[in-house]
């Protein structure tokens, strides 16, 4: 064999090795689910959840616990970025992210198709503690295994759900400022600024009425709560908040109270919104991402299982929903599916080349509006499926990288041999 043949030989092992390690690293990074950057309880990182490891996918405790009563009932928040047949599991740890298993606080918890935000009760463990953890756990049913995804959040739980405050603290925080309302299709944003001393967060209200009830010092309330028939809807320290699921053409009035850790409320200021009777209709935006084993890609194997397509929208118009039309994708391309967003085709017959994928969302209003997206996909000839992966779901780089230099450098020796 001359050397010609054996470079173009090495070439090509060398070329799977580069194709299912970027394969293997693009793993680690892609994800589907976290806790709510706004909610209750927020997530210690902005990414969109982690797959491994297991307990908080390797990110560190941060140092802004929130403090929460020991054995209360609280609402909590978290989003789904991609939707994936499955469920939810919620479960907390007394300390050093350990011990999830064994206290699962809520389990089955159902995914929803084109639901991104969702709220879930749940009853927190009766004990105190300086440094545990409350923990979201993805589990995708149309993997097999199923895996999962994770998302922590770190909280503390004490017996009046505060931080001991100052001795005696009487004296209430000031109001908030520049607080204001702007009302769109089904829903109100509030903005305003939080006093600078002897504050820990905002209380806000909401009626179809002037607000007439105001929170009892030294009282801890949660969401969902009622004082004098207004609803409580928010609780935090954030400076902007969204009221959605409203009735357009109807007025709604909120009123915000600071208080501190001594649980001293503000006196209060109210902003009223009228919605719009018929609001107007935005233009949705849709976009197109594709997965191949589980690996969000743009180059998918023959040999490596289904490609699942997802067109992903987000429309100003909360209300609407919206219709999929795929007829401009190439004919070559079967959807195994027909689930309206999804689009599921098999490689496994195409021939190597490039794809032409393209969706057009229509939402329901008048006039209705739409949108197009499109995305290439490149196939590429494989007989291998896609790598194995360890118990937890993930990929052993490590063990991956070296199994391949070894059989790259025994081809070599092979080759050597027979010229």
């Amino acid at each position: 064999m001359n050397k010609t043949i054996l470079s173009t030989s090495l070439s090509t092992s060398i070329n799977i090795f580069l194709f299912w390690s970027l394969l293997a690293f693009s793993q680690t990074v892609f994800s589907h689910a976290r806790w709510s950057l706004t909610g209750l309880v927020k997530p210690r990182t902005n990414s969109t959840g982690l797959k491994e490891p297991a307990s908080c996918g390797g990110v560190a405790r941060t140092n802004t616990p929130v403090v929460l009563q020991s054995g209360s009932t609280v609402d909590v928040q978290f989003e789904e970025t991609i939707n994936h047949p499955g469920y939810f599991r919620i479960a907390f740890s007394s300390a050093s992210d350990a011990g999830f298993e064994d206290n699962i606080l809520i389990s089955n918890i159902p995914e929803v198709p084109a639901t991104q935000f969702y709220t879930q009760s749940i009853t927190l463990p009766d004990i105190e503690c300086d440094d545990c953890t409350l923990q979201l756990v993805q589990v995708m049913t149309d993997r097999t295994p199923p895996t999962n995804y994770y998302s922590c959040a770190d909280i503390q739980l004490t017996t009046t759900g505060t931080l001991p405050p100052p001795i005696n603290d009487t004296t209430a925080p000031l109001d908030v400022s520049n607080l204001s309302a702007t009302s769109s299709d089904t829903r109100v944003t509030l903005n305003w600024t939080n006093p600078s001393l002897d504050f820990s967060g905002v209380l806000i209200l909401q009626d179809t009425n002037t607000v007439t009830g105001s929170p009892t010092m030294t009282t801890r309330y949660t969401l969902n709560d009622t004082i004098d028939g207004a609803s409580i809807v928010y609780m935090g320290n954030d400076e902007t908040m969204i009221a959605n699921n409203l009735s357009n053409g109807n007025s709604y009035y909120f009123k915000a109270f600071a208080y501190d850790a001594s649980l001293n409320y503000s006196p209060g200021v109210e902003v009223n919104s009228t919605l719009p009777t018929n609001p107007e209709n935005f233009q949705p935006e849709v976009s197109i991402i594709a997965e191949q084993s589980q690996i969000q890609t743009t180059r998918v194997a023959t040999g490596a299982g289904n490609v699942i397509i997802q067109a992903l929208v987000t429309d100003d118009n909360p209300s609407d929903t919206h219709q999929f039309d795929w007829a401009m994708t190439d004919n070559r391309l079967i959807d195994l599916d027909n689930e309206g967003s999804n689009f599921t085709f098999s490689p496994s017959e195409l021939e190597p080349g490039t794809y032409s994928i393209e969706v057009e969302a229509i939402d329901n209003g008048v006039p209705a509006k739409s949108a197009s997206a499109t995305l290439s996909i490149e196939v590429i000839a494989s007989n291998n499926t896609a790598p194995t992966t360890d118990s937890s779901g993930s990929f052993n780089i490590i063990n991956l990288i070296l199994l391949l230099f070894i059989i790259i450098l025994r081809h070599r020796e092979n080759l050597i041999e027979k010229t």
